[in-house]
């Protein structure tokens, strides 16, 4: 049993296959270990040429807002009157583009 084990964890450092764990902070982790209402809302899309395809390609544009607790009816009546009178989406389609 000894050896094995022996052999396999030196085979794994010589590999370097030893398991990777990012710990960096992310701004996304606020909300949820804050307990707080978070929205994200697709708001657009960006054109740009593929690398790979040589191809017009979209990328969505988002915005994630996060509010006091409790506020949850607000945030959203908040969002569908900005998005109304900012002339955004207030839906996406299924498929390849969002809109």
């Amino acid at each position: 049993m000894a050896n094995t084990y022996n052999t396999t964890v030196f085979a794994l450092r010589r590999l370097r296959l030893t398991p990777h764990v990012n710990w960096k902070w992310d701004v996304d982790y606020t909300a949820p270990l804050a307990g707080l209402p978070q929205v994200i809302v697709p708001i657009g899309q960006y054109e740009y040429v593929s690398r790979i395809t040589n191809a017009l390609e979209k990328l969505p544009i988002s915005v994630a807002v996060i509010s006091a607790r409790g506020s949850e009816i607000a945030i959203l009546k908040f969002l569908e009157e900005f998005l109304k009178s900012e002339h955004l989406p207030l839906s996406v389609e299924t498929g390849r583009f969002a809109f």
